[in-house]
C-alpha cells in the first residue's frame, strides 16, 4: 500500500543511501534524530510527487500498477509455488525462472508499448509465466537434484507434517 511504499522510500534514502552509502564511508557521525528527520522529509517529498502525479495522470497509475503486477507475478508466482510443492525444483531453476519470467514480461510489455500488434493482444504476465515455466522445468531437469539432507529440512516426513509426533529414537 501507499503508506508502506512511502515508509520504505524514507528508510531507504535515510538509512541505506545516506547513512550506509555516504556518511559511514566518510566517517561522518550523525545521531538517530538526524536520520529520522531526513526520512520524514523524503516521505513528504515523495508523497507530494506521487499525489500530484496521480492527480494529473490517473491513467498512468493504472498502467504502472498493471506492469508492476505483471513483472512481479511472472517473476515470483511459479518459482514460489513449485519451490514449495515440488521436491525436484533446484535453486538454479528457481533463479533462472525468476529472471526469465521478469524478462519475458518486460520485453512483452515494451513491445506492446511500442505498438507491436502481436504484443497488444495479451497482458505481459502471460508470456512472462510461459517463459518462467520453460525456464524452471528445463533447468530443473538439467541440474543436479538438491541433497537429501537439505530436502529433509524443508520437506519433513508425512507424520510430522500431519501434526502426529514422530516416533522417539
Amino acid at each position: 500500500t501507499t503508506d508502506s511504499m512511502l515508509l520504505m522510500a524514507g528508510a531507504c534514502v535515510a538509512h541505506d543511501f545516506l547513512r550506509k552509502g555516504i556518511n559511514e564511508r566518510r566517517g561522518i557521525q550523525k545521531d538517530e534524530a538526524y536520520y529520522v528527520r531526513v526520512s520524514k522529509i523524503v516521505i513528504g517529498v515523495v508523497g507530494v510527487i506521487a499525489m500530484v502525479g496521480a492527480m494529473y495522470t490517473p491513467g498512468l497509475v493504472l498502467i504502472i500498477t498493471s506492469y508492476a503486477v505483471a513483472l512481479t507475478g511472472a517473476s515470483f508466482a511459479l518459482p514460489l509455488i513449485l519451490g514449495l510443492s515440488w521436491k525436484r525444483t533446484t535453486t538454479s531453476a528457481v533463479l533462472c525462472s525468476m529472471i526469465g519470467g521478469f524478462l519475458g514480461a518486460l520485453i512483452w510489455g515494451v513491445m506492446a508499448t511500442a505498438g507491436v500488434a502481436a504484443a497488444t493482444t495479451m497482458h505481459p504476465i502471460i508470456p512472462g509465466i510461459v517463459v518462467s515455466i520453460l525456464c524452471i522445468f528445463s533447468v530443473t531437469f538439467f541440474t543436479k537434484p538438491v541433497s537429501k539432507k537439505t530436502m529433509d529440512k524443508f520437506f519433513p516426513d508425512k507424520a510430522v507434517k500431519a501434526g502426529v509426533a514422530a516416533p522417539a529414537e
